[in-house]
């Protein structure tokens, strides 16, 4: 019986199409997007503590400063020690191994591909980009990917006698389905994995790596949608109307390009000056010696570059939704970090937020000094009223009520600001720690208006001082002009 079962799972593999190359490929991809969102994490649970310990010694300061080197320093070294101790077919970014790996240069796999190596390089990966460094998880992802492919197709249940052109298929279906991981996008991921790391690619193969991408997709967006989580934000941008400013896309694309060459250019000038400095150093071979002074130098660069300039200690991802936003930026936020979306804070359009402060605390309220701001405010104040009932909104700063410069701190107002999903109890915390709040019986219709008028892109949801949920909106009103019917987000 065990031997007849053996060779029905034979001869089912060797079928064109086989159920079991169904299963391998739905299997590396659930387990693609769960490693990529798990990665994700890791990676944003290290920046929290890093920020945490920022904070505690002044996010300003010189204290704050050397906090910040020796954090990318020590996890910069942690990462590359992994790579020197546990593996050193770890190292680099992974896909020139895959170049090589389909290139013929290995003819034995299994030291590239092996769990020792998939164990660093997943150490290194998360470490590395914890650290702060703009390190990249495209090129590692492709690795990881084609390792855990690699080490799946050695189960029982999918293994072949000989290691031949079926399982290099899979390594190339791994590897689209580790940049579909790191950006979400399937076919760029299949695309990807064809002009990056293949010199010679078949073309029967491209259905095994589409199924494995889009399984990958698929489970991405359910356990998000679980999570209530998103990699990237989506982008909808208003409609495009011809102008001047056409000129100045020109332009930018223009300067971007120039701005491409002198980097690819400065990068070998930077490489040949390395190699120059090391030669005098005597680190002409590779040691650990070599990767010490060759990490500290790119760490402390890089900390004086990004230190200064608040928007350049956002991660990598906070980055990227924060530029794809169709959103005015202003300047306060190059020099913020905040726990929520900077675009969601705008701290020079104050009239709807003190609008909405003043009519849940009205009588508390002194006058505001200046009449013009006083009748301005007043005129919100009704809006606000018929808009949200439970008075329930983000606190924002109280110096324009008191006609003080638009940069001038709330000290010396009698107001306190509020913690986040909580109306009542007031705590001092800088103004940029709050999001713009709604109770959950609100009208999403008129939430809708009251993000377009202070160009927010989300609005947190709230009941009893708790999170309940997140509503993504954008800065148009082009939405609005469909919804014909009023919608709820409770009855």
């Amino acid at each position: 019986m065990r031997q007849l079962c053996v060779r029905s799972l034979r001869l089912c593999k060797q079928l064109p199409n086989s159920p079991i190359t169904w299963l391998f490929l739905v299997l590396l991809g659930s387990m693609a997007a769960a490693y990529g969102l798990l990665v994700d994490n890791w990676v944003r649970t290290l920046f929290r503590f890093r920020r945490a310990i920022i904070e505690s010694v002044g996010t300003d300061s010189f204290a704050g400063f050397l906090c910040w080197l020796c954090w990318c320093v020590t996890l910069a070294m942690l990462a590359t020690c992994c790579g020197y101790f546990i593996s050193p077919a770890s190292d680099g970014s992974g896909i020139p191994v895959m170049r090589a790996l389909f290139a013929g240069v290995y003819q034995n796999p299994g030291d590239m591909l092996s769990f020792r190596t998939l164990v660093a390089k997943s150490l290194s990966t998360v470490i590395a980009s914890g650290s702060g460094l703009s390190v990249g998880r495209a090129g590692p992802f492709t690795h990881l990917m084609a390792m855990i492919g690699y080490l799946m197709n050695k189960l029982a249940l999918f293994r072949r006698v000989n290691f031949g052109q079926e399982n290099y298929n899979f390594i190339r279906a791994a590897v689209a389905c580790g940049t579909t991981a790191n950006f979400g996008a399937p076919l760029g991921g299949l695309l990807f994995s064809i002009e990056v790391t293949a010199k010679y690619y078949e073309i029967k193969c491209l259905w095994e790596g589409i199924i494995c991408s889009s399984v990958c997709i698929l489970v991405f967006n359910v356990i998000t949608f679980i999570k209530r989580d998103v990699l990237f934000e989506r982008t909808t941008f208003a409609g495009f109307d011809m102008d001047y400013e056409i000129f100045a896309f020109v332009l930018l694309g223009v300067v971007t390009g120039i701005g491409a060459g002198i980097f690819c250019r400065l990068a070998v000038v930077l490489r040949w000056a390395q190699m120059m400095l090391f030669t005098k150093l005597g680190l002409n071979g590779p040691s650990l010696k070599r990767r010490t002074v060759h990490i500290v130098t790119i760490c402390v660069a890089t900390t004086i570059l990004t230190y200064p300039l608040g928007i350049m200690r956002l991660s990598d991802r906070s980055i990227v939704n924060e530029v794809f936003r169709d959103q005015d930026l202003s300047f306060p936020q190059w020099k913020q970090i905040s726990e929520y979306p900077q675009g969601c804070i705008r701290r020079y359009d104050l009239e709807i937020a003190v609008a909405r402060f003043i009519a849940a605390h009205r009588k508390q309220m002194p006058d505001a000094k200046d009449p013009n701001v006083s009748l301005r405010v007043q005129l919100l104040v009704s809006k606000i009223l018929d808009i949200d009932k439970k008075k329930s909104a983000m606190v924002e700063d109280y110096s324009l009520v008191d006609f003080q410069p638009k940069d001038a701190t709330s000290l010396s107002s009698p107001l306190e600001l509020g913690p986040p999903f909580h109306e009542y109890a007031f705590t001092a915390v800088p103004v940029e720690s709050y999001p713009p709040q709604v109770s959950e019986d609100v009208n999403l219709y008129r939430v809708h208006k009251i993000a377009a008028m202070s160009a927010w892109t989300k609005v947190y949801v709230v009941r009893l001082s708790k999170l309940l949920g997140v509503i993504n909106l954008d800065s148009s009103l082009t939405k609005l002009r469909s919804e014909e019917d009023l919608i709820m987000l409770a009855p």
